[in-house]
């Protein structure tokens, strides 16, 4: 849909079909629906994984695994997590008047806007 100006909703069209890696002929309906199967897939692999991870950091904890190992030619490093800080009100001062200069210089035209590389965000239903 790059540089497409249909209204929302008129996409896709019936019949249309567009090249992917997957398959030539592949319908935008069949790769929306390929789409939802890969997330649910993901978010169940991650659902495991997460319960594999856990039950790794029980066994750190109670000493039975080093935080660092390796298996299978996997190396494996447990993190100790990302520092996070609390700053002096002072700190939070300064702070809270740069944001305001910031927002200052986007609603001026001032600040310069860049974008990353567009991305899509799948949402499934709650289970």
């Amino acid at each position: 849909m790059r540089g497409d100006a249909r209204p929302h909703g008129s996409w896709p069209r019936q019949g249309h079909t567009r090249s992917t890696n997957h398959s030539p002929t592949m319908n935008i309906d069949d790769t929306i629906d390929r789409t939802i199967e890969l997330k649910r897939e993901i978010a169940a692999l991650q659902a495991e994984l997460d319960h594999c991870l856990d039950l790794l950091q029980a066994a750190v904890e109670l000493g039975d695994l080093d935080p660092q190992f390796s298996h299978q030619d996997v190396a494996f490093s447990l993190s100790s997590g990302r520092a996070s800080y609390t700053y002096p009100p002072a700190v939070v001062q300064l702070s809270q008047q740069l944001k305001a200069a910031q927002a200052d210089a986007v609603a001026s035209g001032a600040a310069e806007i860049s974008r990353g590389t567009p991305y899509w965000t799948i949402r499934l239903p709650k289970p």
